[in-house]
């Protein structure tokens, strides 16, 4: 009795969190804040598709002026990104591989979300794509530059390796986005810019299922 009284004391803040949530606008993209030009949320849109037909693992990428405006007001950035990732069962059940890209212009904050299927060892790969592909662009004003090359740099540095199964070398360059943009992996990242936040969470997905969610790296930029 007493486990079961814990248990629904621990969930009973997430599901008031749910609540509020909005719904998705697709299941690509969700521009709330608008940052997004219609040529660029094309290119995102047909991006995520294509990696999504081609390995199965599902990209969303959301965005939102703030996230008090959209059920988030008094949460951290931390607990509404997985409120966000189970309320809409993002990724494969089984697998476990879904990957969330929220980014909140209005309170400076962006952030990844992996499903629990990948392991520690992609740490350092998703900090790198926020790091290197999108927080320079975001701090140049270019919000939708840094949301394409942050899910091209996350099929190339996260989604390639994780339907490969491969985890050795992940901290080493990613060849093919480093040629394509001409900018090489970062000897050491500033730890002032990330925030690693570990961990496996319970979560129940729109189907009713219970899934495990890992959430990490959230990144202040200004």
């Amino acid at each position: 009795m007493l486990l079961r009284l814990m248990v629904v004391l621990l969930l009973s803040p997430l599901a008031a969190l749910a609540e509020g949530l909005p719904e998705p606008q697709s299941d690509t993209v969700s521009d709330f804040a608008d940052i997004l030009p219609e040529p660029d949320e094309a290119e995102v849109d047909a991006l995520i598709r294509e990696i999504r037909d081609e390995t199965g693992v599902s990209i969303v990428v959301v965005t939102m002026d703030r996230i008090a405006n959209y059920g988030g007001g008094g949460q951290s950035l931390e607990a509404y990104a997985r409120a966000l990732f189970n309320d809409w069962g993002i990724g494969d059940a089984k697998r476990n591989d879904g990957i969330l890209i929220l980014v909140v212009p209005g309170d400076r904050e962006a952030r990844i979300d992996l499903g629990a299927g990948y392991s520690a060892e992609f740490d350092c790969p998703a900090q790198w794509v926020m790091d290197t592909a999108m927080v320079p662009q975001f701090r140049e004003g270019k919000m939708a530059r840094g949301i394409v090359e942050g899910v091209q740099a996350a099929r190339d540095a996260l989604v390639q390796p994780f339907v490969e199964g491969r985890v050795d070398g992940l901290c080493q360059p990613v060849a093919a986005y480093s040629d394509r943009i001409g900018r090489e992996w970062p000897s050491a990242v500033p730890p002032r810019t990330v925030e690693l936040v570990a961990g496996r969470r319970q979560r129940a997905g729109v189907d009713g299922r219970i899934y495990l969610t890992e959430i990490r790296h959230q990144i202040v930029y200004g």
